[in-house]
């Protein structure tokens, strides 16, 4: 993150070579000149590491004609090489016009500076290229072509003469930063013809920028690179709270805020707006609460009549960008439930094999085929077990995916599809995601990528990429793990609160306005449980205020153990009994608005308790605020039973720990809130999956903060490394870290085929409360995926995922008083 946009593009050969040859007198001159010697390869080539011929024939043709212009004692060998090359391959990429931008103008255009050169070269093999470019041209008329900002700008540098004469007119559309479409090329040939002086600052800005003398692709692509990686990191798990995060978020919203109604472009001072980096945008902001619903209908502006274009008046449709419009507009079905049917039949038509797909933008498969698996999982993820078993199949020995033997870039997107998947079809084999995981862990560090981006040649984002290789090695890890991990989830139904983001901003709010936060960083780990969207996958048809009460009550639960338990508990525990006096008088009094505690290093959890018992009582039928009542008070005492357990001695007695965790870890009180049927007290069957509900919520938690805190190569508890079942179970089996956690998801497995078994006995009743608190239990049991797919120590909010329904079960929920 603290990268952005320090060096976001890396240097390529057709951007310096065209910089040298219109700007001779240009800043960094010399540096650019010694760039194009030091990265011909060795075959007399230019172009990227990929030997893709189109990019090596349009970046060897500007090469040569560059290196021919100056007078540099090593110009001329340099260059018959490259000639060389051009005569043996060039031909070889003449029909292929549709891999990179503008092919078909910036070709005929070097093939002409060649030509007056009198380079030696089979113009004659090229001629259909010319006819296509004067069909392209045929539509826009000289004297229109600077009348308003256009994507013909990006190639400025390669116009035919009719229009060359027009690009003085385009001075009036340069960016604030002197350029020409971000685009360095288009930017030294404005400042050839017009002299602008602001282009030179801004190329040797771009210059600066790469840190190696050459010149990028593009320059500046803050909203591209800030929505991207902002993106990846979400989709990983791994995206970090901070300034920095806040920062790149607030530039997104100011250039949402900016674009108005007609979207956002790879930069905020790019000219011409795009569907892709739009959606992406609006993606992110929503996954942030920082906004990005008002972008959501200007992507209607990029419709047409079968898919959404990227760019108005584009040649032919963009995978990604049709995908990431699908995952934008999927945010709100209800409004735009035909743009999304149009989206998803455009991406199941455009596969490959029924299993891939190829973007103009990006030279990988598997880049397209990622992003149209994040869009279409959630919709149609029984279309895409091709795809699932394609990105099994095509993976190479040494764990990586790609051309030339694998990629890490590559390698990263075909992870993040295949975990997408993984909850659909999978589980995908341990031993795929242990061997990317650990390719691209010897790729963490790297600075340099191949270079897979389409523009006028290839390029790398490199700090887009680096944000993929990242995010693929955070889910390749965590995907190896989950192969040891419970995996009951599937058989139970689910459903989220349609009011889960109000929660979260309500719960938030309250904690503050009852000040049970500490300090700031307390307040961005509460802020990380995202306990407010949690309680609305746990109660899925509570009205609004009852389920505000829920999120209120375990964010005061939450915070109270960070401030009172956790932190000092063990230090001096009769400290946190005379607070847990105070807690029970609030408690006495039963709701009836009594507070107390003014004054005191607790005051404002008396306070905040009295408040949720006064709402308790006037929302919660008699039964369920009794049993709240008596939940909260063992939460109490198994607080204190935990401040005097001797973690580090590691001698409590299994079946003890198991009757306290499911108080110290909320459980009762998730169950509280349900009220209870009178037909369930005399059949056992019902005490007996409540109790499982407990023990699973443990359960997992236990799983979950084991594997995050302490890892699989911790042995024993200490004051910072809390006591758990895993550490128990190493003690009773005298085995290892990684046995205990196996031995674990045994015990939740078979926990959840008990329940599993309990809610099918009495759904089959005929009293109908009884049914609904059975399917209530079952939403309860579902919710504890909570854990493993966003922890508190993750910045990623939790998706709003739609409902899951368990195989041959009706989809149900919680069904709560009101």
């Amino acid at each position: 993150m603290d990268s952005l946009g320090q060096s976001p593009v890396a240097s390529n050969a057709y951007t310096t070579a065209h910089v040298v040859r219109l700007l001779p007198d240009g800043p960094d001159h010399r540096s650019a000149l010694d760039w194009l010697r030091r990265h011909q390869h060795a075959d007399g080539s230019w172009g990227g590491t990929v030997p893709v011929v189109q990019d090596r024939l349009v970046s060897t043709l500007a090469a040569v004609i560059a290196l021919h212009d100056t007078t540099e004692e090593w110009a001329p060998a340099v260059s018959a090489a490259g000639l060389t090359w051009l005569r043996r391959h060039g031909t070889e990429g003449r029909d292929a016009r549709d891999d990179l931008i503008a092919f078909e103008v910036t070709v005929p255009f070097l093939l002409d500076q060649a030509r007056q050169r009198g380079l030696p070269l089979p113009y004659e093999a090229f001629a259909e290229l010319p006819r296509l470019r004067e069909a392209k041209f045929g539509l826009i008329p000289p004297e229109l072509f600077a009348a308003r900002p256009t994507t013909l700008m990006y190639c400025v540098e390669a116009l035919p003469t009719p229009y060359s004469a027009h690009v003085s007119g385009l001075a009036k559309f340069a960016a604030a930063n002197g350029s020409l479409s971000n685009n360095p090329a288009a930017t030294a040939a404005l400042q050839r013809h017009t002299g602008h002086r602001a282009a030179l600052d801004y190329l040797a800005a771009a210059s600066r920028s790469t840190g190696d003398g050459g010149l990028p692709e593009v320059f500046p692509i803050s909203v591209f690179e800030d929505a991207w990686v902002l993106y990846l990191l979400q989709r990983a798990g791994i995206l970090p709270p901070g300034t920095v995060t806040a920062a790149a978020a607030n530039r997104l919203r100011a250039a949402a805020l900016a674009a108005g109604q007609s979207g956002v472009g790879v930069d905020a001072d790019f000219p011409v707006p795009d569907a892709d980096d739009t959606a992406m945008a609006g993606i992110v902001l929503q996954n942030l609460d920082a906004g990005g619903a008002t972008l959501l209908p200007t992507l209607l502006t990029f419709e047409g009549p079968d898919y959404f274009h990227c760019f108005a008046h584009e040649r032919g449709p963009a995978v990604s960008a049709n995908a990431r419009v699908l995952e934008a507009l999927a945010r709100s079905p209800e409004q735009f439930g035909p743009q999304l049917r149009k989206a998803t039949d455009f991406l199941l038509a455009a596969r490959s094999d029924t299993a891939w797909w190829h973007d103009k933008w990006h030279l990988s498969p598997y880049y397209a085929t990622a992003q149209a698996v994040f869009a279409l999982a959630d919709r149609v993820a029984a279309e895409l077990r091709g795809t699932f078993d394609w990105l099994l199949d095509t993976q190479h020995p040494d764990g990586s995916w790609g051309v030339n033997g694998g990629t890490p870039e590559e390698t990263a997107y075909a992870v993040l599809a295949l975990a997408t998947l993984d909850a659909h079809h999978g589980p995908a084999p341990r031993s795929a995601y242990d061997r990317a995981r650990d390719r691209l862990r010897e790729h963490l560090d790297a600075t340099r990528h191949p270079e897979l981006w389409i523009g006028k040649s290839l390029y790398t984002p490199t700090t887009v990429v680096r944000a993929a290789v990242l995010a693929g090695f955070a889910m390749a890890s965590e995907a190896a793990d989950r192969s040891v991990r419970p995996d009951f989830w599937k058989r139970f139904p689910s459903a989220v609160n349609v009011h889960a983001r109000s929660a979260e901003a309500h719960t938030r709010a309250w904690r503050d306005n009852h000040g049970l936060a500490q300090d700031a960083a307390e307040r961005d780990r509460l802020n990380r449980s995202w306990i407010g969207r949690s309680v609305a996958k746990c109660y899925p048809h509570a009205p609004r205020e009852l389920l505000y009460l829920a999120g209120d009550t375990f964010m005061w639960l939450t915070a109270f153990d960070d401030v009172h338990a956790e932190a000092t508990a063990h230090a001096d525990p009769a400290r946190l009994a005379r607070i847990l006096a105070q807690l029970t008088d609030v408690l006495d009094k039963a709701g009836y608005g009594q507070k107390d505690g003014e004054g005191n290093p607790a005051h404002g959890f008396p306070d905040a308790l009295a408040d949720l018992t006064i709402r308790a009582r006037s929302l919660l039928p008699r039964d369920s605020f009794t049993r709240l009542l008596s939940a909260l008070r063992g939460c109490g005492l198994a607080l204190l039973w935990e401040a005097h357990v001797p973690w580090g001695e590691n001698d409590v007695p299994l079946n003890e720990y198991l009757a306290m965790r499911r108080h110290t870890v909320f459980a009762t009180v998730m169950t509280a809130f349900i009220p209870r049927p009178d037909a369930m007290h005399p059949i056992p069957d019902a005490h007996r999956l409540e109790t499982s509900v407990h023990n699973l919520v443990g359960m997992v938690n236990d799983f979950c903060s084991f594997r995050y805190e302490q890892g699989t190569s911790t042995s024993a508890p200490t004051a910072t490394n809390p006591l758990s079942l895993p550490h128990l179970l190493m003690r009773e089996k005298n085995c290892t870290p990684g046995e205990a956690l196996a031995s674990l998801v045994q015990m939740c497995n078979e926990e959840a085929d008990i329940a599993h078994r309990l809610i099918a006995r009495l759904t089959r009743q005929d009293n109908e409360e009884l049914r609904d608190w059975a399917d209530a239990m079952a939403q309860l049991v579902a919710a504890t995926d909570w854990h493993v797919s966003v922890t508190r120590w993750s910045a990623e909010p939790p998706a709003a995922p739609g409902p899951r329904s368990a195989a041959g079960s009706p989809q149900v929920g919680v069904r709560l008083p009101g």
